[in-house]
């Protein structure tokens, strides 16, 4: 029987919480202390997640 993982890297501890660096208000004042213009984000998404 082939290994489950089938190539995948399986032994990562998974990361569990939050962190602030991914809110989309703390992009914004970077933006904002840049002197840029946020843009209109509809929809997003986590990178990574799933």
């Amino acid at each position: 029987m082939p290994d489950w993982s089938a190539g995948y890297i399986a032994d990562i501890t998974y990361t569990y919480g939050t962190y602030s660096e991914l809110s989309q208000m703390r992009a914004r004042l970077a933006f904002l202390h840049a002197g840029l213009v946020f843009p209109e984000v509809r929809n997003c998404c986590e990178l990574g997640f799933g």
